[in-house]
């Protein structure tokens, strides 16, 4: 089985509203997002544009970047129920640009949520882009140089 991974990065802020140390804070990182694909079917692609691959990089590049890198760079990645979401909301008209840059999500931006979050962004589209003969094996978000979550979506037993 072949499987190919391709990786951007990000530079955002965000804050774990419920942690008890330092991540509580609002801070950032430039955060360094890897999908991993594979075929459905042993063989690679036999013919046309493709031929000899799983699936053409660039077009997992375009997903990446349009399902999470032109989200979420440059923002404050925020969770719905943060308590400081209402202050980030009601900032003056002036400084109305720190409104624009956030991106408010339904879970506590943590890099394993995160990593969850953003498999299910893209990984429909890297199917609707491969005739669903790709599949999204994996997502992995690393926030640090030391720091790496990674998600795997659990294989169903019907």
């Amino acid at each position: 089985m072949y499987t190919i991974e391709r990786s951007i990065e990000i530079d955002a802020g965000h804050r774990v509203p419920t942690h008890e140390s330092k991540c509580r804070h609002p801070h950032g990182h430039r955060y360094r997002i890897s999908l991993t694909c594979q075929r459905l079917m042993r063989d690679l692609v036999q013919e046309g544009k493709e031929s000899g691959m799983v699936m053409d990089f660039g077009v997992i590049k375009e997903v990446m970047m349009e399902k999470i890198h032109d989200v979420y760079d440059h923002t404050f990645i925020i969770f719905q129920e943060d308590p400081l979401l209402d202050t980030f909301l009601q900032t003056p008209y002036d400084l109305a640009h720190v409104r624009t840059g956030l991106s408010i999500v339904p879970i506590i931006p943590t890099a394993e949520n995160l990593a969850e979050h953003w498999y299910w962004e893209a990984a429909p589209a890297i199917g609707d882009r491969s005739n669903h003969q790709v599949s999204v094996i994996e997502i992995a978000v690393r926030e640090t140089p030391n720091s790496i979550a990674v998600y795997r979506p659990v294989a169903s037993h019907d």
